[in-house]
């Protein structure tokens, strides 16, 4: 037939079809297709009472006579007139009828009974009890009793009953009742109410409500290979910032030597603790603290500490065990028993928190901007030696260190000047050497100065006046030289000074006996004042180098 309404792609046109009904046809399957390819393109079943057919006499034969004429006739045959009626209010048990002049816009209100080739353009208000064969690509606004054998392009709104084989392509807004056969490509906001089988490519934003009882047998479908690295990058790169990080801590010259304590702590950090510390950790204080505290480690000498020297194999259980066994230490305790550690007592370098080891303790919870963080060393009597470390002074929230009675040798480092929150400093009976470190007088905080019984040389500086809340001076027992200076008379704290046994000369001033009991709080006062010419002259000394008052570990006279 003539095509003379026929638009392009995508709008309808008006065709006229040519049929001879016969006698009881009550049917009319109407096909159309396409001349160039041959292929039916869409059909549609007309039912009785829907048309009617009107018999025309007057018009040429739709037949050919048994002789043709001499001329066609120039006017087309008669074609029977369809009439389409409307639609039924309530649905049929076979597809409904379609328009041919044009098809409707929407759906039906209720769905057809049989299941159809293909979807509808656009979704029904109620899913057909069957689905389609292929998926609708518009979600229907429920979902169907059971799933399509194929999953949509988009999910529904709500999850259907029973997961589909295959997961769709995005997932649903609200989780099934179950999980599907195979993850997602993408997690839901919320978890399903049970866990997959096998684990989907990114994980959900809130965890399921009930952990699976075995852990997944099959790995994720992602494309990706699940990460097995700490701190999702690759070791060489992890290594190389880390190196950075603390390139900033230690001179990046000391790392070129393999026996240098730093390049060790960074090998250990890198290689062989199972903490797995990461640069761009945002508790920087955990980062930091624990490489300095393996670089402490391994420059004190730490395999031949008395106790809680490192295992001989750091990923050995049984080891570890062994290492732990020989470790007992616990730190002196002072008002924050609340602190982490202090109940504590594991060998250095293994796995757990630094905070555990033996001889350290950290800020409590209780301190939530510090948690954590180192604040005691306490180390007497266990054979610590080698040198102090400079990266010392990164252990910024550390406030009590003891380190007395070892064998520590080199100088006191200028770094400890940095520890702007130090109470105490405790470095007595060792062979320290050097002079008293300038800076080491800025510390406002500190309330006991221990230094005794070293080789300490030089002077004791004008600038001690600073140290206002001091109440526990001890240098005696070292070769420093030049006078007690006078300062000293500015500490109104102060309870004990011992320094005697030095080569200090001169006059012990008026202004520090004026802190002497029972005006001051200066208890004991204790210089090289004895003889007929002293080197040191003092009116109001409690002693002159006495054996039985010299030295010793004051430590309680620091209550917090």
């Amino acid at each position: 037939s003539p095509y003379p309404k026929l638009e392009a792609d995508g709008i309808t046109t008006e065709l006229t079809a040519v049929a001879e009904p016969q006698p009881g046809w009550n049917k009319i399957k109407l096909v159309i297709g396409d001349v160039a390819d041959g292929v039916l393109d869409s059909w549609v079943l007309l039912e009785k009472e829907s048309f009617s057919c009107i018999k025309k006499t007057e018009s040429p034969s739709n037949k050919p006579t048994q002789i043709p004429g001499s001329k066609p006739t120039t006017e087309y045959p008669t074609v029977p007139e369809i009439v389409l009626l409307p639609a039924s209010s309530e649905p049929t048990t076979s597809p409904t009828v379609i328009s041919l002049a044009k098809p409707s816009s929407k759906p039906t209100d209720d769905p057809t009974v049989t299941v159809t080739n293909e979807p509808t353009s656009s979704p029904s208000l109620i899913p057909t009890s069957k689905p389609t064969i292929k998926p609708t690509k518009i979600p229907t606004a429920f979902p169907t009793p059971e799933p399509t054998s194929l999953p949509s392009h988009k999910p529904t709104v709500t999850p259907t009953k029973k997961p589909t084989e295959e997961p769709t392509v995005n997932p649903t807004e609200k989780p099934s009742s179950s999980p599907s056969w195979s993850p997602t490509y993408r997690p839901t906001h919320k978890p399903t109410e049970t866990p997959t089988e096998s684990p989907s490519s990114s994980p959900t934003e809130s965890p399921t409500p009930r952990p699976s009882l075995t852990p997944t047998s099959t790995p994720s479908m992602s494309s990706q290979p699940s990460w097995p690295y700490p701190c999702g990058i690759l070791p060489c790169d992890r290594a190389s910032d880390l190196r950075e990080l603390y390139s900033a801590i230690s001179d990046p010259v000391l790392f070129e030597n393999p026996a240098s304590p730093q390049s060790l702590a960074l090998d250990w950090i890198i290689n062989h603790d199972s903490m797995a510390v990461c640069p761009n950790d945002p508790n920087t204080c955990h980062t930091i603290q624990r490489y300095v505290l393996a670089v402490f480690y391994f420059s004190t000498q730490g395999y031949q500490w008395s106790s809680c020297s490192a295992p001989k194999d750091y990923m050995c259980e049984e080891e570890i065990s062994k290492a732990n066994e020989k470790c007992n230490r616990t730190v002196t305790a002072h008002y924050a028993n609340d602190r982490v550690g202090i109940n504590e007592s594991k060998a250095w370098l293994t796995p757990g928190h630094e905070c555990d080891w033996g001889g350290l303790a950290c800020h409590g919870e209780n301190e939530p901007e510090v948690a954590f963080c180192l604040d005691q060393i306490d180390f007497e009597a266990n054979g610590i030696a080698g040198v102090i470390p400079d990266e010392i002074a990164q252990l910024e929230t550390m406030r009590y260190l003891y380190l007395e009675k070892g064998e520590l040798g080199g100088s006191i480092p200028s770094t400890i000047g940095e520890l702007k929150n130090l109470k105490v400093i405790d470095l007595d009976f060792n062979s320290l050497t050097g002079t008293i470190p300038e800076n080491l007088y800025e510390l406002s905080s500190l309330r006991q100065l221990d230094l005794n019984n070293n080789q300490l040389t030089g002077t004791l500086s004008s600038r001690v006046g600073l140290l206002s809340n001091l109440s526990v001076i001890q240098v005696d027992n070292n070769k420093l030289t030049g006078t007690i200076p006078s300062e000293l008379g500015q500490l109104k704290q102060l309870a004990v000074g011992f320094f005697s046994y030095n080569n200090f000369t001169g006059l012990v001033d008026e202004g520090i006996c004026e802190l002497r009991e029972p005006e001051g709080n200066l208890g004991m006062l204790q210089v090289d004042c004895v003889g007929e010419n002293p080197e040191v002259e003092c009116q109001c000394c409690s002693s002159c180098r006495q054996p039985e008052e010299t030295g010793g570990s004051l430590r309680k006279l620091v209550e917090n």
